[in-house]
């Protein structure tokens, strides 16, 4: 086995992925996705034919040490598998991926996605932050159910959040998933706080905390980002309708699903948390199922996370 090279259940993952059991004839995109105690991939690894999976070669993903400690790996098929693919699998995880839409300064998309942090890795869930702007979506005003009183205080707070969108797109660009991750971690730990920040300095401040190229800030005053921020949007539309309101959540499953919320607060923690994800599903995989609420009693500033 050469240097580097993942092992999983005594398995080489360097050369190629193969089982007899995987149906043929189909057009099949596998992601291997290695999960580090040790150094960080920059980028899962991709690999694709048109035929079955037993002769195709997948390039090894790079590290930037020699040797490291494979926790899960996570490996996922856009196709169904069997119970004897399954098994032919071994000790590999099905993933499932999910888009949250969030605008970074809605307390509720910030609620909504803890826990959803806190669900995935007990439901296999891979997550992918995903725009949602606010002041695009009204028109650079404010929704007429905001009150007069916050009106101002509204407006700042989406003209900072669409900045902070674009810098999002530049990271996701320039960085991938995993910075948009640290990104909006950050954003929602300071911006969120007890304690409202200076806005002056916060975007710069959060890019920095991360430890991505402070010049990523340049990208707040560029309105290119705001192509793929509208193509996200239109995403969330789609699945939550039009002008759906953030958070929205689509399931990337067989077939996709998606829904506006859920709005919560607080948000439930622990074994709540898995059983509300759960009963979510099981309403959103019922197409004909289109709707249920009721009055928000409580304050989202007032039950935010820790």
């Amino acid at each position: 086995m050469q240097p580097g090279a993942a092992r999983i259940a005594g398995k080489d993952l360097a050369g190629c992925v193969s089982s007899p059991n995987l149906r043929p004839a189909h057009r099949v995109a596998v992601r291997v996705r290695l999960v580090l105690s040790g150094p960080r991939l920059k980028h899962s690894s991709f690999c694709e034919r048109t035929s079955d999976l037993r002769s195709m070669q997948c390039p090894q993903a790079a590290a930037d040490k020699s040797a490291f400690d494979l926790r899960p790996a996570l490996f996922k098929a856009n196709v169904p598998f069997d119970r004897a693919a399954r098994s032919a699998a071994g000790s590999l995880r099905f993933m499932t991926d999910i888009e949250v839409f969030v605008d970074p300064s809605c307390p509720w998309a910030w609620i909504t996605s803890r826990w959803v942090r806190d669900v995935a890795p007990e439901r296999d869930l891979s997550v992918y932050w995903r725009s949602y702007c606010i002041e695009i979506r009204d028109d650079y005003d404010v929704a007429p159910t905001v009150p007069d009183e916050y009106r101002q205080q509204a407006l700042q707070g989406h003209a900072v959040s669409h900045r902070m969108l674009r810098i999002f797109e530049a990271a996701r660009a320039e960085d991938g998933e995993d910075a948009v991750d640290r990104l909006y971690t950050e954003w929602g730990r300071r911006y969120f706080a007890p304690q409202r920040p200076d806005v002056v300095n916060l975007l710069e401040d959060c890019v920095s905390a991360v430890g991505l190229d402070v010049r990523l800030t340049d990208a707040a005053q560029e309105e290119k980002w705001d192509a793929p921020i509208r193509d996200a949007m239109e995403v969330a539309y789609s699945f939550g309708g039009p002008k759906t309101q953030t958070p929205t959540i689509v399931v990337r499953a067989d077939p996709p699903h998606g829904f506006k919320g859920p709005v919560m607060a607080p948000a439930p923690t622990g074994s709540a948390a898995l059983r509300l994800w759960d009963a979510i599903q099981i309403l959103s995989e019922h197409q004909g199922f289109f709707e249920i609420t009721r009055p928000r009693a409580n304050s989202a500033r007032r039950n935010l996370p820790d």
